[in-house]
């Protein structure tokens, strides 16, 4: 095997890209733990990244956190409720359960400083169904509270015991 050969199979490690965990770890160590000046520079650089996952590569992960961070303006990023729910929502339609339940608690008044105006109680009920579906135990619990305080859920006793009892099966597990 000549050297042009072995050059094939030497990976290139500048253009590994680094995955959406990888660069949140990288973000919330720098914003706890980094006190040098280009701090900021490298903060910007990680946003940048994480931000190019979520609206260019459609990363459910990136998508849910780039939203949810949106909604709170945390990270200083700027605070936009319509553009973070939006976000939201992608994440939720490729099939990730963090954010239909995080979408679900923003709907059912359970984040303070989202704006009110966005309250769904049934909206918020249909999500929290369907992360229940795939085993959300958080979900189960807010579904019997739903129903144990008539919110965008008919008052039944039954149900709201049958989530419990749901809830606790599967935080167990």
């Amino acid at each position: 095997m000549s050297d042009k050969d072995n050059d094939q199979f030497t990976p290139n490690f500048s253009q590994v890209r680094l995955s959406f965990f990888d660069l949140r770890k990288k973000l919330e160590e720098l914003h706890e733990n980094e006190k040098s000046s280009d701090k900021d520079d490298k903060k910007e650089e990680i946003l940048g990244q994480i931000k190019h996952l979520a609206e260019e590569e459609n990363d459910p992960e990136a998508l849910c956190w780039y939203g949810w961070n949106t909604i709170q303006g945390d990270f200083g990023l700027d605070t936009d409720p319509e553009k973070g729910l939006k976000l939201l929502h992608k994440a939720a339609d490729e099939g990730l359960t963090d954010a239909l339940v995080k979408l679900a608690d923003l709907y059912s008044g359970q984040v303070d400083d989202f704006p009110r105006v966005h309250q769904r109680f049934s909206r918020a009920y249909q999500l929290y169904k369907q992360a229940a579906a795939r085993g959300n135990s958080y979900s189960d619990y807010r579904l019997a509270m739903m129903h144990g305080y008539e919110q965008g859920a008919a008052p039944d006793r039954k149900k709201a015991r049958a989530f419990l009892v749901s809830a606790e099966t599967f935080h167990r597990q």
